[in-house]
């Protein structure tokens, strides 16, 4: 009786611990997937802030290209270095338009 018992215990020991294993097991694999899922998210988040910051940067070297750094001194204020190169591009647009009407009166 005594070793029927005791084996009936060593049984339910057994599968004891194989519960607990696959349990074990079952949460290992859970916290993979979320820590997956999170280092997914963080690279993404990563990857918008890159192209941000990529964005902001080639912006500002466009606009530092249009104005020479003596200008870009000036204008502390990014409105205003704007509108000098829009007035600046226009001024170069009178410029040639004028430039062609002189050269067609001479040819004339």
């Amino acid at each position: 009786m005594r070793e029927v018992m005791k084996t009936r215990q060593e049984q339910l020991n057994e599968k004891l611990n194989y519960i607990n294993l696959e349990r074990n097991k079952l949460e290992q694999e859970e916290n993979k997937r979320e820590m997956e899922k999170l280092i997914e998210n963080v690279k993404k988040i990563e990857e918008k802030k890159n192209l941000k910051h990529k964005r902001f940067l080639i912006l500002k070297i466009a606009q530092i290209q249009k104005v020479d750094n003596s200008h870009y001194k000036q204008f502390p204020n990014p409105s205003l270095y704007q509108t000098y190169t829009q007035n600046r591009l226009y001024d170069s647009l009178v410029m040639r338009e004028l430039q062609n009407q002189i050269q067609t009166k001479y040819e004339k």
